[in-house]
């Protein structure tokens, strides 16, 4: 499983639009904007917005408001499906103000998901 940087996809997000992709990043849990931004914090950029990925439960997806809560700013692994702004929009999630948003269908934390996978 290959696993892409919040900027890997915001760079890629037209060829990734669609695509079911798995990414690391933390985890930024708020009303209206949660996200994952990206990981390392000292290679960010640019803006909060255009360093992050707008995230939404799939309708498949049954998550956990306070497990949200208790992950804030940890490192996470999510997998879901990428999407760029729809048509006659700039931006992506609440407000057009992603410049990527994705259908989450699951998450766990960075460090547990790597642990748990080399027992295997």
């Amino acid at each position: 499983m290959k696993v892409l940087s919040v900027k890997e996809v915001i760079e890629n997000v037209k060829e990734l639009h669609g695509q079911y992709v798995h990414i690391q990043g933390s985890l930024h849990p708020e009303f209206e904007g949660t996200c994952i931004i990206h990981y390392p914090k000292n290679e960010i950029t640019a803006d909060h917005y255009n360093s992050s990925i707008y995230i939404s439960p799939a309708m498949n997806f049954n998550f956990e408001e306070t497990t949200f809560r208790k992950w804030a700013g940890k490192r996470v692994i999510a997998g879901g499906t990428v999407y760029g702004p729809s048509e006659g929009f700039d931006g992506c999630g609440h407000m057009s103000l992603w410049a990527s948003a994705m259908a989450l269908t699951q998450i766990d934390l960075y460090s547990k998901h790597f642990a748990d996978n080399e027992k295997t």
